[in-house]
């Protein structure tokens, strides 16, 4: 569904596109500026970053807002040792052979 409305979106904005004209090769800055502000104003239905809706619940939470920061910065950390960290880390923890195709092979001596 998400797909979908990008690319709806994608396909109204090249819709709404003149074809470029070949006596000006490049656009004013006011009209590239209308144009980014055009195609931000298409992407405005889609659920990515702080949308005015969830500004307003985030202000109104009672709860504690430093657990959460401190939650984002422990997922940030986590995040930023990358996925052959994680994978050797449970390979070690859990005793797990996580390769799915067999034991590693040994090493011809």
């Amino acid at each position: 569904m998400l797909r979908e409305q990008a690319v709806n979106a994608a396909q109204a904005y090249s819709q709404q596109q003149s074809p470029p004209s070949t006596s000006s090769t490049s656009p004013s800055l006011d009209q590239s500026k209308k144009n980014v502000q055009e195609a931000l104003a298409l992407g405005t239905n889609l659920p990515i970053g702080w949308t005015e809706n969830a500004k307003a619940a985030w202000s109104q939470t009672p709860g504690n807002k430093t657990e959460a920061i401190i939650g984002w910065l422990i997922t940030a950390i986590a995040a930023s040792f990358g996925a052959p960290f994680w994978f050797d880390f449970v390979n070690r923890t859990l005793g797990l052979n996580a390769r799915l195709s067999g034991s590693k092979p040994k090493a011809n001596d």
